[in-house]
């Protein structure tokens, strides 16, 4: 138990860090070089242990180059002796489901009432938008801001030549 909420701690805790960077503009820093060095090969570890319990937290990032390989001997070492597994969710649907995700794609929609009531992030919306889908600079206004992070963010991946 103690594990497990110290594995809680270590995630609420990166995800805070994270959250508590407000970046108005991010073109605004350019870095010309970022070196990152590791003591093993492969994504990032997180490791958190107490008498009889080790859980490893494995770090990946949300997006790679398409064809981006990397050496597994150590994930391959970790899950060997493994109790258990935890992945992130996926979604699956069938044709039994297409009602519904009619119905929840109609709830992402929006009527744009939002942009009138928040100009400046209407205009920061509109300049990410138009960045990455150039022939519908208006597309936007359709969707709630929410959904609109999601989109606007798998856009720039597949612009990148990134995957996920």
């Amino acid at each position: 138990m103690r594990v497990l909420l110290a594995a809680l701690a270590v995630g609420l805790a990166i995800a805070s860090s994270a959250a508590a960077q407000v970046i108005d503009d991010p073109e605004a820093t350019v870095v010309e070089a970022l070196v990152v060095s590791a003591k093993l090969p492969g994504p990032a570890w997180w490791r958190i242990s107490d008498a009889d319990t080790t859980v490893y937290i494995l770090g990946t990032p949300g997006a790679t180059p398409k064809g981006m390989t990397w050496d597994s001997a150590v994930a391959d070492r970790r899950l060997d002796g493994a109790f258990a597994l935890l992945t992130p969710a996926t979604l699956r649907a069938g044709l039994t489901d297409i009602p519904a995700l009619l119905r929840l794609r109609g709830k992402m929609k929006d009527d744009g009432d939002w942009a009138s009531a928040e100009p400046a992030l209407a205009a920061r919306v509109q300049r990410a938008w138009s960045a990455v889908e150039p022939k519908d600079p208006d597309g936007w206004r359709d969707w709630k801001p929410l959904v609109l992070g999601g989109l606007i963010a798998s856009k720039t991946n597949r612009k990148a030549g990134l995957e996920s």
